[in-house]
């Protein structure tokens, strides 16, 4: 969120804020799975690192993928996670 409000654009600001709380909710409910915490740990410091060097094809590509591979874990779990 500190990178989105970075850009300045209210629009995308405004966008994500309601995106965002349904991903912290999906996160609460997988974040203690299939060691999801230490990957994503292992995730985030990809992205500060591709930030730090100011490569920021390498941190929109980390980004992605890893906001994806929720995604792709909830489609393969939702029905444990979600009944």
């Amino acid at each position: 969120q500190g990178l989105i409000r970075l850009g300045g654009s209210q629009t995308i600001i405004a966008l994500t804020e309601n995106i965002l709380l349904h991903v912290r909710g999906i996160r609460e409910l997988t974040i203690g799975r299939d060691q999801r915490a230490e990957r994503s740990i292992e995730d985030h410091l990809g992205i500060i690192t591709a930030l730090e060097k100011r490569d920021a094809e390498r941190a929109e590509k980390l980004s992605r993928d890893h906001t994806l591979g929720l995604a792709a874990y909830v489609e393969a779990h939702g029905e444990e996670i979600f009944g």
